[in-house]
């Protein structure tokens, strides 16, 4: 199962159009702009008498908190209880080959599911080939999905229809001159700490407000927008009451950074990652997987194999024209510009308006 494709209700009184992009779409917004209305319309569809027409490549199903929980029972427990002896790996083809079932479903949840947040409800959207749309004003932390597919839903008559919340144009800004943060401490700090005076590594993206309060000065924050969503609107929240200024740096992922940058350029990769939608199955929790996945992939067999955790020197240093005579990536000696050099035209930036 993929993205890229329409979910459309029309009723009497409603008509809702969606696009699906991504394995996770959350709405949010305020209450009583046809949020909660939509998943009762689905609910009503199996009503012949309700007249409610549904147009969709994949079955839709809502999912309440009876349903899910049999699920965990007759599922992820079982998985749990199958496999204990054998291991994570072990419970995750177990868990894998049980949810088999639960592929290929466009589910809805509104607030009244009040499981979104449970490790299960984790495990249950991991391990299915299903997308999901969440109706949820929290920040769901237990899932990795991406800023630009939260939503607000807008309406005019009987017309429903989604729009972003937040400019994806206003979160891909660098600023050379500034302390940098970087969401991880592995391959994405090792980069930007080489070309870089002022780096701090955050260890995970929900400790970036807490160090961005220990700086000052212009600051960049650089973190997989992929899988931001749940950060994002406390991180907005706390820049637009600070002084300084604070742009954000959120490509899909820093593997996405390398594998769209000149290092790969006339590349088979580069077509692979152009129109993800299309090709990021449902089996990817998130975008951020599937770079990771395609980078190790394309490259295991050279000596600038990728690793998440130790960055190879061949995406830091100049490239080795004598010593290697066989290499997937292009021949370059400024990584610093290979990798970000279409993000440093932009300058000094002002500060954004980031709502």
């Amino acid at each position: 199962m993929t993205g890229g494709f329409k979910f459309q209700l029309k009723s009497k009184r409603l008509q809702y159009e969606i696009l699906i992009k991504r394995k996770i779409t959350r709405i949010t917004g305020e209450s009583a702009k046809g949020k909660s209305e939509l998943v009762r319309a689905l609910e009503d569809a199996g009503n012949l008498y309700a007249k409610i027409d549904i147009q969709c490549d994949y079955e839709c199903y809502v999912l309440n908190n009876n349903l899910f929980k049999e699920i965990v029972r007759s599922n992820i427990n079982r998985a749990r209880n199958e496999t204990a002896s054998h291991g994570s790996a072990g419970f995750a083809e177990k868990l894998r080959s049980l949810l088999k079932q639960y592929d290929n479903i466009l589910f809805f949840a509104d607030e009244s599911f009040s499981m979104a947040c449970s490790d299960e409800f984790s495990l249950f959207c991991k391990f299915t080939d299903s997308f999901f749309v969440l109706i949820n004003r929290s920040g769901l932390p237990n899932l990795p999905y991406s800023y630009t597919d939260i939503y607000n839903i807008k309406t005019s008559g009987k017309f429903h229809w989604i729009e972003p919340v937040y400019n994806q144009e206003n979160f891909n800004v660098f600023r050379e001159s500034a302390t940098i943060i970087t969401e991880d401490s592995n391959s994405g700090f090792e980069f930007f700490n080489r070309f870089y005076s002022c780096v701090k590594p955050a260890g995970g993206k929900s400790n970036i407000i807490q160090l961005l309060e220990n700086v000052t000065g212009t600051v960049v924050i650089v973190a997989d927008g992929a899988a931001f969503g749940s950060e994002i609107e406390i991180l907005t929240e706390k820049i637009a009451k600070m002084q300084d200024v604070v742009l954000l740096f959120l490509p899909e992922s820093f593997e996405y950074l390398l594998l769209s940058s000149g290092l790969f350029k006339n590349t088979e990769v580069q077509k692979k990652i152009k129109e993800p939608v299309s090709q990021v199955s449902g089996l990817f929790f998130s975008w951020e997987q599937f770079f990771t996945y395609v980078i190790k992939k394309y490259t295991e067999r050279y000596p600038c194999c990728y690793s998440k955790h130790k960055l190879n020197k061949c995406y830091l240093e100049d490239c080795c024209f004598r010593e290697v005579s066989v290499c997937c990536l292009s021949r370059m000696t400024d990584k610093k510009e290979a990798v970000l050099g279409k993000y440093l035209e932009m300058g000094d930036c002002p500060r954004l308006n980031i709502f």
